[in-house]
């Protein structure tokens, strides 16, 4: 799961980072072509602890949706299944496995005779679904 995340540098050489002048912050060249700017990203409070995260001496991750935390309280959502990123709610890791488990355990599930003959509208819905949200909202 942590593939999802990338920690900020507070240990390496310099060579090994590059400046974001959007987020404000340095990010490892790994992520060069593919962070989510969020404006000013580091200087929020982490969404969990409330502690400011520009000058933060813990480990602070990026997740998928640009959105900061520090690490530690990024684990203990996971300890307690919190899986979404707790500012805008899109999903703070790869949750593939997850959703295939999912489909499978339905598809297995009997119908109850009460619903087998029920429709379900085709109409397509207007709510939007959080993992699939655009990126840095």
């Amino acid at each position: 799961m942590l593939d999802t995340l990338f920690s900020f540098f507070r240990t390496g050489g310099i060579d090994n980072f590059f400046h974001c002048e959007k987020c404000g912050c340095c990010y490892s060249n790994v992520l060069k072509d593919s962070h989510h700017c969020v404006e000013r990203a580091m200087h929020h409070n982490c969404p969990v602890c409330f502690e400011y995260l520009f000058d933060s001496t813990m480990d602070i991750s990026v997740l998928h949706c640009g959105h900061t935390i520090h690490l530690e309280c990024l684990n203990e959502m996971r300890v307690h299944h919190h899986f979404s990123c707790p500012v805008c709610s899109r999903s703070a890791c790869d949750m593939t496995d997850a959703w295939q488990k999912l489909d499978q355990e339905v598809a297995a599930t009997p119908m109850p005779e009460f619903y087998q003959k029920k429709m379900v509208s085709n109409k397509p819905t207007t709510t939007p679904c959080n993992h699939l949200a655009n990126a840095g909202t």
